[in-house]
């Protein structure tokens, strides 16, 4: 054997032993993983919106994770109520509207949203907006929009 063949030899042992030890790596990160659990993820936003998500497992083979249910309020006014908002809620391809603004919102999900997707929620409220010149005080109806993303 010449001193070629015996580099050539010893540079595949470096590369099988090298991938062995990898996979032997890998192995043992994927056995002794945390797997994913259930929580609760908050969010702000504008206009005093608050919500907080119930979320589940990470289903890390299609990049999904379980969401449950949003609940939405608005932390300058829990108790605020009016009947002709709207609020609002989506997450992945699941989409609520309603006009019932009254007080907190729970909004039930019980679905699989992709890794990328915005969890969120909106509601419309009317804001008097007082001016210190006379006759230019008025009503303005403004969005306040909260959400969370998903990441797998």
């Amino acid at each position: 054997m010449n001193a070629t063949q015996a580099r050539s030899r010893h540079t595949g042992f470096r590369i099988i032993s090298t991938t062995v030890i990898s996979m032997l790596f890998l192995a043992l990160l994927a056995v002794f993983a945390t797997p994913a659990s259930a929580d609760t993820v908050n969010g702000a936003g504008g206009n005093g919106i608050h919500i907080t998500v119930y979320t589940g497992n990470k289903n890390y083979s299609n990049h999904t994770q379980y969401v449950g249910w949003i609940y939405m309020t608005d932390a300058y006014d829990p108790g605020y109520c009016d009947a002709g908002d709207p609020v609002e809620a989506w997450a992945g391809n699941v989409y609520y509207y309603r006009t019932n603004g009254c007080g907190g919102q729970w909004f039930y999900v019980n679905s699989s949203v992709p890794s990328g997707s915005g969890v969120c929620a909106s509601y419309w409220r009317w804001y008097y907006i007082q001016q210190s010149w006379p006759g230019h005080s008025y009503w303005a109806h403004w969005r306040g929009v909260a959400c969370i993303t998903i990441r797998v």
